[in-house]
């Protein structure tokens, strides 16, 4: 673990999930997906809910940080979930920073998404980077970013007649050496001549950035995950750390507050049309479930509810008897990552809480 460089929170989450394949959400698994077995869909969850929780409790344990009620609400996150016959639901608190909503959100894209970037000519895989910046002034530089980057679309279109296609994604890591923030871009597009122009119209933009630190390869497979990916990692370049910097992450979340980490620029999401015959097999289907209702062919007793609570200790849910929901088996890494990574760094000589933001203090 400690020569991996860059350790990415997903990977603790459980992983991307492979596209079309579904996760449970606030719908009825089994009523969308009856051919799938919830249980091993639940056990990844539990996973990721083991971890999700662990972290949000960090996050609050901070104390008066802008973000705490959204902290708050994250320690909730999946945390009943109501099975009735073979269907089980379960809120969520969508907020970026959780682990079990992330991987629900990253699902979503790629499904949204990839088709449309398959589509595209000539793929490369762009990454546009700034210096990296103190904590402070982390918010101002990611929304500089953004007004930079819609200067280099608006001129690659007007001076060169270029129309660019593709997706960007924020990205920000933190150097646990220096104690600073790297904010960057990882950017789809369509051409070779299109990122390259793009590269140079940044760089025009950020004088101070180093060639060296941007890239433009031809994107694969794994291009296109990277893009989304979780929008943070930890930094281990400090090869004797093994912590999880919760006051740079606090940082990270009140920068990224209200910010876009995906924006698609010469594309749009494919809303899902169905098809003929889609239309007549669910036409079919509900003519014979109304005739099944009306000839008494359906029970139309409520099924019974069971209730499961989330229990830390037992990685489970559980319920009124404290027996598991199901049978989990708690991944190796996530173990390492619960019982080492997560730390209060209250003891840290740079932290400093003020009402808005615990992380580094600003000058003076």
């Amino acid at each position: 673990m400690q020569n991996q460089g860059f350790i990415s929170l997903e990977k603790f989450a459980g992983y991307i999930a492979k596209p079309g394949f579904p996760l449970l959400d606030k719908l009825p698994l089994t009523s969308d997906y009856p051919k799938i077995d919830p249980v091993p869909v639940l056990q990844r969850r539990a996973n990721s809910k083991l971890l999700a929780l662990q972290l949000a409790t960090a996050l609050v344990d901070l104390g008066p940080t802008t973000l705490r009620h959204q902290y708050e609400r994250g320690c909730n996150c999946s945390q009943v979930v109501q099975q009735t016959a073979d269907r089980y639901r379960s809120s969520y608190c969508e907020r970026r920073f959780c682990l079990v909503c992330n991987r629900i959100r990253t699902a979503k894209l790629i499904n949204a998404y990839k088709p449309i970037l398959d589509g595209l000519n000539d793929l490369h895989f762009l990454t546009l980077t700034i210096p990296n910046v103190p904590g402070y002034e982390l918010k101002n530089a990611c929304k500089s970013m953004v007004k930079a980057f819609q200067r280099v679309k608006d001129n690659m279109r007007k001076v060169y007649g270029l129309k660019i296609e593709g997706i960007r994604k924020l990205e920000i890591t933190y150097n646990d050496v220096r104690k600073d923030y790297h904010p960057h871009y990882h950017i789809v597009i369509s051409g070779q001549m299109a990122a390259e122009t793009a590269l140079n119209l940044w760089l025009n933009q950020f004088p101070e950035a180093k060639r060296s630190a941007q890239d433009v390869k031809k994107a694969d497979e794994n291009s296109v995950k990277e893009l989304f990916k979780y929008f943070t990692k930890i930094t281990t370049n400090n090869k004797t750390s093994k912590k999880l910097h919760i006051t740079a992450l606090n940082t990270i979340f009140n920068a990224i507050q209200g910010a876009r980490i995906f924006q698609p620029f010469g594309i749009k999401m494919q809303k899902p049309v169905l098809s003929e015959e889609e239309i007549t097999n669910a036409a079919f289907l509900a003519a014979q479930e109304r005739q099944a209702i009306a000839t008494g062919a359906v029970d139309l007793r409520p099924a019974e509810t069971k209730v499961f609570v989330w229990n830390q200790r037992a990685a489970n849910w559980l319920d009124v008897t404290q027996k598991p929901m199901i049978p989990v088996q708690i991944r190796w890494a996530n173990r390492f990552f619960y019982r080492r990574f997560v730390i209060n760094e209250s003891d840290l000589p740079n932290y400093h809480p003020t009402k808005d933001v615990v992380g580094d203090p600003a000058p003076g």
